[in-house]
């Protein structure tokens, strides 16, 4: 991965994340407005059959893959998620109308396919997941000069 690679995946992950996490902590109710937003998902919801579960699910994805993103933890999971909600808000909830201005898909399907990308990208070097994939992949070079480690031991991921 370039320079200008990992600038834009560390810059990609933490936009999509801010935005998920804020639209998530809006519907637990730990931000003031967006009530519009709350009551278009609990619309969306109501066309199911248990509403409750399809508004915890997408304040769940939203709330906490957004927290994950930002994180870069276990960022393909989350990102794979967001695509699927947001495949789905795209398909079933906005269309179809595609500006955000008649409660279209526009919006949507850049979140998603921000989300796709990093889920083909991956969440790059400045994330936790490459701290922990810098760490794993020092710990096998290791492996053949080494009986291993243990608990506590310096060579952890922060060690």
């Amino acid at each position: 991965m370039t320079a200008a690679t990992k600038t834009t995946v560390l810059v990609l992950r933490l936009a999509l994340g801010a935005v998920l996490l804020a639209h998530g902590m809006l519907k637990l109710g730990l931000l003031r407005g967006g009530q519009a937003e709350i009551d278009a998902a609990l619309h969306a919801g109501s066309r199911f059959a248990d509403p409750e579960l399809f508004r915890v699910a997408v304040t769940a994805i939203e709330a906490g893959g957004g927290l994950l993103l930002i994180l870069g933890l276990l960022g393909r999971v989350a990102a794979l998620a967001v695509v699927a909600l947001m495949a789905f808000r795209v398909a079933v909830v906005h269309s179809p109308y595609f500006f955000v201005k008649d409660n279209g898909f526009e919006f949507p399907l850049i979140l998603g396919a921000m989300a796709l990308s990093l889920l083909l990208l991956g969440m790059g070097p400045v994330s936790l997941d490459g701290v922990f994939d810098n760490w794993r992949r020092s710990r096998r070079e290791q492996k053949g000069g080494s009986a291993g480690t243990g608990p506590g031991d310096p060579t952890g991921p922060f060690g």
